[in-house]
């Protein structure tokens, strides 16, 4: 972890999965050089204080949710550079925040959306995470069958084929943890 030895207060995922994510993400960097990939990496090293916020640069702690919603916004701009979308107003969001304005990064838009895909899951502003990670509870542990089955029957799966789903979704899980052991970029 980053100078402080402290998670930001705003991560709403589990601390093990930030783990799973750097490795995950590190492995298929190594793999095809991709931006994406590299966006994640940038928002992850930034989450543990070793690196740059990815939206715009700045070296402000990420400690504070207002500096990783500025941080959020700005990989938005640099993920939409080819949209024609309105882009979100950074500077006017930094004023109502209190966050000093930082000019957002251009020219390197699939990075941009790594590391605004990376922000939005760590906020919990959006469910599912910027790559494949093993499914784990929020203490860490790896969900087991027993505790995915009532969420897919509760989403009207049928019970056989909810257990059939989540017996893959631990193999799968699992298959996943042994590959973030093998190339295990920090502990988790």
């Amino acid at each position: 972890m980053g100078s402080s030895g402290k998670w930001p207060g705003w991560l709403k995922v589990p601390t093990a999965s930030i783990g799973d994510l750097l490795a995950l993400a590190s492995v298929r960097f190594d793999l095809d050089r991709g931006r994406y990939p590299a966006g994640v990496i940038e928002a992850v090293a930034w989450i543990l204080e070793t690196g740059p916020g990815p939206g715009t640069g700045r070296t402000e702690s990420p400690h504070a949710r207002e500096v990783a919603w500025c941080e959020m916004c700005a990989a938005q701009l640099h993920a939409m550079e080819n949209d024609n979308e309105p882009p979100p107003p950074l500077r006017q969001v930094c004023t109502d925040l209190g966050v000093r304005y930082v000019p957002a990064r251009t020219g390197d838009p699939e990075f941009g959306l790594g590391a605004w895909a990376t922000l939005r899951w760590a906020m919990a502003i959006e469910p599912g995470p910027p790559m494949r990670l093993p499914l784990r509870a929020l203490d860490g542990h790896l969900l087991e069958e027993a505790e995915i089955v009532p969420t897919l029957v509760a989403g009207g799966w049928h019970p056989a084929d909810a257990q059939a789903e989540a017996a893959e979704m631990v193999e799968d899980s699992r298959r996943l943890v042994a590959l973030v052991k093998a190339t295990t970029a920090i502990p988790v």
